[in-house]
C-alpha cells in the first residue's frame, strides 16, 4: 500500500554491523538464490508497526518506543566493541541489551502470524462454522501444507475459537501489546543467565531475520515440546561477523 511506511522487524542500526561500507549485505533467501542488496531491504514490511487511531492517523506510540530501546541498545554495543567483554550483571547495559534481546525475540512475522492466525482461518471458512474437520482442512492446504495430526487440530480450534469471540484480541493494538509484553517477561530471564562473548578472528558469523538462536541438547522432548529462554541450554546472538554473545545456564 502506498500509505505504508516500510519498518524494520531486524533494525537498520544492527543490519549497519554486517553490512560492507556501502551499507549492502549478502541475503540469502530460505527460497531463492543469494544476492546483495541495501539494508533498507532486509528484515522489512511494510506497515509491520502500523495501529490506526480513532481519527484515521497511524499511532508513532510503538515506533518512538522502539526507537528508544534500539538507541539504548546501540550505546551498549559500542560498549561491548570497546571492552570486548559481556555487560556484567546487574548493570545498566546488561538490563538495556535484555530488553532488546527480548524485544528481538518476539518482533518476528512467526508471532505477528501467531496473533492473525484466526483471521486467516475466518476467511477461509467463508461464513461457514468453525469444526475440526475444517480446522484440519485449513491446516493441512493453507497452514502447514501436510496433514496434522489430531493434537495439532484440536489447538488450533481451540485457539482460533476462542479468539473469535473477542474481536478486540485481534486488532494490531493487540498484536503489538503481545510484542511488548513478551520482550518484557523475556528480558530479566535472559539477564539472569551467564553472559559472554565468543570471537571469531576469521569473522566468519552472520545473523538472519531472527538472530537469537535458542538451543537445546537434542532429546526425545523435541518430539511434543519446544525450546524457549527458560529451558534452554544455550542462546546466542551474533554482535558482527567477529563476534557473540552467548547465554548459558552456567
Amino acid at each position: 500500500m502506498p500509505d505504508q511506511k516500510r519498518h524494520h522487524f531486524v533494525p537498520e542500526f544492527y543490519l549497519l554491523r554486517f553490512a560492507n561500507e556501502n551499507e549492502r549485505v549478502l541475503e540469502r533467501p530460505r527460497s531463492r538464490k543469494e544476492f546483495v542488496t541495501n539494508i533498507d531491504n532486509v528484515a522489512a514490511e511494510c506497515g509491520f508497526y502500523d495501529v490506526t487511531q480513532p481519527d484515521g492517523t497511524k499511532s508513532k506510540e510503538v515506533e518512538d518506543r522502539l526507537t528508544q530501546v534500539e538507541g539504548d541498545t546501540a550505546d551498549v554495543l559500542r560498549w561491548i566493541d570497546t571492552t570486548m567483554e559481556a555487560p556484567p550483571s546487574g548493570s545498566h547495559e546488561r538490563a538495556a541489551l535484555s530488553e532488546y534481546l527480548g524485544l528481538q525475540m518476539s518482533r518476528t512475522r512467526e508471532l505477528r502470524e501467531q496473533t492473525q492466525f484466526p483471521l486467516k482461518v475466518e476467511a477461509f471458512l467463508d461464513g461457514r462454522a468453525l469444526t475440526l474437520d475444517l480446522m484440519a482442512e485449513f491446516l493441512e492446504q493453507i497452514h502447514l501444507g501436510f496433514a496434522p495430526i489430531h493434537g495439532e487440530v484440536q489447538g488450533a480450534f481451540d485457539y482460533t475459537a476462542i479468539l473469535l469471540q473477542d474481536r478486540k484480541l485481534l486488532t494490531a493494538e493487540w498484536s503489538m501489546s503481545v510484542m511488548f509484553d513478551t520482550a518484557e517477561m523475556a528480558a530479566p530471564v535472559l539477564a539472569e543467565r551467564y553472559w559472554c562473548i565468543e570471537h571469531d578472528r576469521k569473522e566468519r558469523l552472520v545473523t538472519s531475520d531472527t538472530p537469537l538462536a535458542i538451543w537445546r541438547t537434542p532429546s526425545s522432548k523435541d518430539a511434543y515440546s519446544g525450546t524457549g529462554v527458560v529451558d534452554a541450554d544455550e542462546i546466542r546472538f551474533p554482535l558482527d561477523p567477529s563476534k557473540q554473545l552467548v547465554m548459558t545456564k552456567r
